[in-house]
């Protein structure tokens, strides 16, 4: 469940970043912390399922992915096309332009080839990246288990794709400096998800989880990230070189050394209900927030910075928790009838520790219980 908490600091970041503030450009590390969550979470439970089961549903796995994430995006597509009408004839231009690529995730190849403006759809990018990696990572991943692939083979393979796609983003920045071309593109950002996906397998193929389940290694993970963010703005060159992996390592430490391990005083922090509460709605919060800001930057021009900042967030918490409660949670429900194994994230995540030989030291009697994830 802490968890949760982690989303929540990676999208407070994200919106941070996108008020365009003094001292906050380095809060588009907040999708990268997704990226490598994401990895390494949808690895953990497609090898836990397979261990459990002996083999991966994937017409349920794309089920479970369409209905968590079309509804609010089917959601935002419907709203944006009428409230673009009443913002600025660019806006609106925009937003029509971007509709067709956000509705079939790929975005981010439009941002990159076309360098255009995607009006109210052109955070989708980072949506896009993920459901690419959805659709090209788990069949691969199956395919290796269903042969009889060790998880130590396949941790060798990951890992050199992830080193490999690192190198191959350094090289393009080192020899393009496009920023269009190393921010946006699968082929750039496929090593975040990687690295996540490293993670997960090292974590379910490994007895020495005590190493990590130390109580100062997460929130010394957490402060790095911190720092990074800083002292970077998607400008820097240094970011593309080395940060986006470092970000990337860093989250998935931290990851681990949550999961491992009950104890420490950033899990107490990361369990706190308003932290979980904003985990839970991060993807509402994301998807809803940045054609709130574009919207109100477009047209309260006028209308100081210190009232303009709390409209737009309150505006953003608002549609995100109305769209989790109208929108997304009647497809959660149906999402259960998808489940392959009917226990939560926490408790699978829990039992691979087990199956990989480690003490279980997370539990419904630590800071915080545990209980199905909404992601």
């Amino acid at each position: 469940a802490a968890l949760d908490g982690l989303r929540a600091f990676a999208v407070v970041s994200v919106l941070i970043y996108h008020l365009h503030l003094p001292h906050t450009a380095g809060g588009f590390f907040g999708v990268d912390v997704f990226f490598a969550l994401s990895g390494f979470l949808i690895t953990a439970l497609l090898v836990q399922e397979h261990r459990t089961n002996g083999h991966v549903g994937l017409r349920k796995f794309y089920g479970r992915r369409a209905l968590r994430l079309a509804p609010a995006l089917v959601a935002l597509a419907l709203v944006s096309v009428v409230i673009a009408q009443f913002a600025t004839r660019h806006l609106a231009s925009s937003t029509w332009f971007g509709l067709p690529f956000a509705l079939t995730y790929t975005t981010n190849f439009a941002a990159s080839i076309t360098g255009r403006s995607l009006g109210l759809f052109h955070h989708t990018w980072s949506l896009a990246i993920e459901e690419q990696f959805y659709v090209l990572w788990p069949p691969v991943l199956v395919w290796w288990l269903n042969r009889g692939r060790s998880l130590t083979a396949i941790l060798r393979r990951v890992l050199f794709a992830a080193v490999l796609g690192s190198v191959w983003t350094a090289y393009l920045w080192l020899s393009t400096h496009s920023i269009d071309r190393v921010y946006y593109p699968l082929d750039t950002r496929a090593s975040e998800l990687l690295i996540g996906a490293f993670g997960a397998l090292w974590f379910m193929n490994t007895t020495r989880l005590k190493r990590l389940a130390k109580p100062w290694i997460a929130p010394s993970g957490l402060a790095a990230i911190a720092v990074m963010m800083a002292f970077a703005t998607p400008q820097t060159g240094w970011v593309y070189v080395v940060g986006l992996p470092i970000v990337a390592m860093l989250s998935v430490v931290v990851v681990i050394s949550i999961v491992a391990s009950a104890r420490g005083q950033l899990h107490r922090v990361l369990c706190l209900g308003p932290l979980r509460h904003l985990g839970k709605i991060s993807y509402g919060l994301y998807v809803w927030h940045f054609p709130v800001y574009e919207l109100l930057q477009s047209r309260a021009t006028t209308l100081p910075v210190r009232y303009l900042v709390p409209i737009e967030l309150v505006v953003s918490y608002a549609l995100a928790a109305v769209s989790y409660k109208l929108v997304e949670a009647p497809f959660l429900a149906r999402k259960a009838r998808f489940a392959a194994i009917t226990k939560s994230r926490s408790d699978a995540l829990r039992g691979s520790v087990g199956i990989a030989g480690a003490p279980t030291t997370a539990s419904a009697n630590g800071p915080c219980r545990a209980e199905r994830s909404a992601a």
